[in-house]
């Protein structure tokens, strides 16, 4: 799983958090303590998936476009278009016993993990984790 995942939920949560007003790329990126050219990549994955919207102006920047309750995991995952699990770059040798197969067996293993993580992501909503960062952060809901 990719660490564009986690920082798109990070994303997804400072905007759940912050409700009242547009969030700010750069307000964000200080938030994941990254770059805000890498924040806006993902947050053009975002917005194409209809999780997000933006407002124009001096006080512009980012909002869900939906609920938090609406929002689902695996919905944030398919907005990047990531598979959960990647096979090597480099091509097994062939002579080998174990290089001659491996990707078979390991498309079964990773096909079964890809089904039950996504059921699981499916399950888990935005809102879970905003309630949770609130409930740990002492913040009233908004």
């Amino acid at each position: 799983m990719s660490s564009r995942f986690a920082v798109a939920i990070h994303i997804l949560t400072v905007l759940g958090l912050c409700t009242d007003k547009p969030v700010s790329s750069e307000l964000i990126a200080s938030s994941v303590n990254t770059n805000a050219v890498h924040i806006r990549r993902i947050l053009s994955n975002l917005k194409q998936a209809g999780l997000i919207r933006t407002t124009r102006g001096s006080q512009g920047g980012y909002l869900l476009a939906r609920s938090t309750g609406e929002i689902s995991l695996r919905q944030v995952h398919c907005a990047l278009g990531e598979n959960l699990f990647h096979f090597p770059r480099s091509t097994p040798n062939k002579e080998c016993p174990a290089g001659a197969n491996i990707r078979s067996s390991l498309e079964t293993v990773f096909g079964g993990a890809t089904e039950a993580a996504h059921a699981h992501l499916d399950q888990t909503r935005l809102a879970h984790l905003v309630d949770e960062i609130r409930e740990r952060s002492g913040q009233k809901g908004a």
